[in-house]
């Protein structure tokens, strides 16, 4: 068996005000720091055989304390980055509703092919994370990886290890700093933890 541990990346500036962030290289902010280190305590015992982590500031920051008791090298890799949201980043919702409304309903109707202008399909999303997913499965069979991203690459790969159309990423939630865990099995994929945050409590 192959277990998945599934973290999403701390709290930046931007997603406490509420700014889309995407493919912008964002921090970490004081509360996501604090984050980050609870979730190296939290992790602090898991033998961790493998560790992929998303190539942006926020991502990097947030497995830092995780990877400081572990000898195994960091992948970084950019196919873990979030949804290119093109010309919505960096914006606040009310900027862009009147845009941004009509694309979430095609994105819940099953419209993988639209995008935010100058930015990516969830097609390109899904293609570039069922990629990894099926290769670190491969790779790292009997294993436990560590995967640091962001919270939409993560909910379409729960979603396609569980045999859940990809189209249905929406439908989950990933709080910052929350830690979920799929374990990959010859016979069917288990979702054993989904968006854990009991680690977070003290973090305000």
């Amino acid at each position: 068996m192959t277990r998945l541990v599934l973290v999403r990346h701390g709290e930046t500036e931007w997603n406490r005000l509420g700014r889309y962030q995407g493919q912008s290289d964002i921090a970490l902010n004081a509360r996501g720091l604090a984050q980050a280190e609870n979730l190296g305590k939290r992790l602090a015992s898991e033998k961790i055989d493998a560790v992929y982590c998303s190539d942006l500031r926020r991502a990097k920051q947030t497995i830092r304390p995780l990877i400081l008791g572990n000898k195994n090298k960091v992948t970084y890799s950019k196919e873990l980055r979030e949804l290119n949201f093109g010309d919505f980043e960096g914006k606040y919702f009310e900027e862009i509703k009147d845009s941004y409304i009509p694309l979430a309903q095609s994105w819940r109707d099953g419209n993988l092919e639209v995008t935010a202008p100058g930015g990516e399909t969830l097609a390109q999303l899904g293609q570039r994370i069922t990629r990894f997913a099926d290769q670190i499965s491969e790779k790292h069979s009997n294993e436990t990886v560590l995967v640091v991203a962001h919270g939409g690459p993560l909910q379409m790969m729960i979603c396609y290890l569980i045999d859940i159309d990809i189209q249905y990423w929406w439908r989950f939630h990933l709080d910052t700093a929350s830690l979920s865990v799929v374990d990959v099995r010859h016979e069917w994929n288990v979702l054993s933890l989904m968006n854990g945050t009991a680690h977070l409590r003290d973090c305000k």
